[in-house]
């Protein structure tokens, strides 16, 4: 038998080399893919104990899992880009969990090489960085993070903020319909500010971001802004009108009250002079009755949901409040006040929100002392002029000075259109101004509401028509 095996190997040397190589191929293949069913099944099993460890919140034995996990995920034959990516993303959820900062910035680093495009990795990784007081390594996170952030998505938000960002006011001057001027630029104005919105929607994770960043004035001016902005777009002045006008409503409530608590003296003989100690015992039972039985009373007459309603205005009001005082508080942050304009028009507009224009004034006119081409401060004192001071006049010198410093000013130009025109000056000019923001800003809705509303009157179709 082996003389015949010989033979056949003497007379078909080629066959047989072939035979050779094709069978250490076999086995060299089915060693592989024994090794990589072991290194996937090694890398389910690490994964799975890392996650089990996670939820039983036993962080170190979890950390010990993942980190076995993702070597296996990252291995040449067996591992898989996904898998290393979850893994590691978990591995910072984890890390984050046990407070170790240094090593939930190696695994978003890990995620980040993988999936470069991503930008919640980039965002948490600018978190990590501040709770590890990193700060510069942080602003460059936070800059590669507000790149990624395209164009269109900022277009995007501009679109969905055109209404929140304008307030209506009323001017006889101007009209019963063309009341609308939109609101201090300086302090809604901000690509940064939309940018790291469109990354960090929540307002507490912007918030620790930018407070965690406070190095030199401008951070303490972006936070500042930060708050106003934010008050700003939730809408303060129409939610505070509405809370007046309910407040208003409540009145013949309170003055129940009132009469109430009046006649409670005369029911408990009131009018005896001195007053024994059991008799003011008696005097508080019967109040705390009738107080009891007042609530109740109240509480018949507002439903659950009325009840629901005025916890959440009250809780909205104070939010916003809260706004203008944490602006404030940055602002105080800084010990001497700085000679920039920007500082001073975000000081002017919060003294305007706290009832002192005139202080606002002042604050508004140093910013233009400071810098000249500053247009935002122009623009922001011609609506207080409008708005706190009755002033149309100065208000158009103040509109004209901020487009003499930016020609591309859309919202100058559409409110000096509706001054101009309600005081009777130069209708060419209006008509100008009214096509300059619409060239400007084609989606200016309030521009073309108001021509509309010209259009709608015959003394005013023709010379716009014209």
């Amino acid at each position: 038998m082996l003389a015949l095996i010989l033979d056949y190997i003497k007379n078909n040397p080629q066959q047989v080399m072939f035979l050779v190589a094709l069978s250490v191929a076999v086995i060299v293949l089915i060693a592989f893919a024994i090794t990589i069913w072991i290194n996937q099944y090694r890398y389910r099993k690490h994964q799975g104990f890392g996650r089990k460890h996670f939820e039983l919140r036993e962080f170190d034995k979890s950390i010990d899992e993942l980190k076995i996990a993702q070597r296996l995920a990252k291995k040449t034959l067996s591992g898989k880009k996904r898998d290393a990516e979850s893994t590691s993303c978990l591995l910072a959820e984890v890390s984050i969990a046990a407070t170790r900062w240094d090593e939930a910035i190696q695994a978003l680093k890990e995620c980040i090489s993988i999936s470069p495009d991503k930008m919640e990795y980039h965002v948490s990784l600018v978190e990590n960085y501040l709770r590890a007081k990193e700060q510069n390594q942080a602003r460059e996170a936070l800059d590669v993070a507000l790149r990624l952030v395209s164009p269109a998505r900022i277009d995007e938000l501009g679109k969905s903020r055109i209404h929140a960002m304008a307030r209506i006011r009323h001017d006889e001057n101007i009209g019963e319909e063309l009341d609308k001027l939109t609101r201090a630029m300086a302090v809604v104005q901000s690509e940064m500010l939309d940018r790291l919105e469109i990354l960090k929607p929540d307002f507490e994770g912007r918030e620790f971001i930018l407070e965690g960043l406070i190095e030199e004035e401008k951070d303490v001016i972006g936070l500042a802004k930060f708050y106003i902005r934010q008050y700003i777009l939730e809408g303060n002045g129409a939610k505070v009108e509405e809370g007046v006008e309910a407040e208003t409503e409540a009145e013949p409530e309170s003055e129940e009250t009132e009469d109430v608590d009046q006649e409670t003296p005369d029911d408990i003989g009131a009018e005896a002079a001195p007053v024994a100690e059991e008799q003011i015992a008696e005097e508080q039972t019967v109040e705390a009755r009738v107080e009891e039985e007042l609530i109740e009373d109240i509480q018949e007459e507002i439903s659950p949901a009325q009840v629901e309603e005025i916890q959440e205005e009250q809780a909205e009001k104070y939010r916003e409040e809260s706004y203008l005082i944490r602006a404030r508080e940055s602002l105080d942050m800084l010990e001497l006040d700085p000679e920039t304009a920007e500082f001073h028009t975000l000081s002017a507009f919060l003294s305007v929100e706290e009832g002192d224009p005139k202080a606002a004034e002042e604050n508004y006119e140093k910013a233009i002392f400071l810098n000249p081409q500053y247009a935002e401060a122009y623009y922001d004192l011609a609506l207080l002029c409008v708005d706190k001071f009755n002033d149309p006049e100065r208000a158009i010198g103040y509109f004209r000075g901020a487009l003499e410093s930016n020609p591309a000013f859309a919202e100058a130009h559409h409110n000096l259109a509706l001054l101009l025109l309600g005081s009777g000056e130069n209708t060419l000019e209006v008509k100008h101004h009214l096509g300059e923001a619409i060239k400007i800003n084609p989606r200016f809705s309030e521009v073309y509401h108001n021509v509309a509303l010209l259009l709608a009157k015959k003394d005013c179709r023709e010379f716009l028509l014209g």
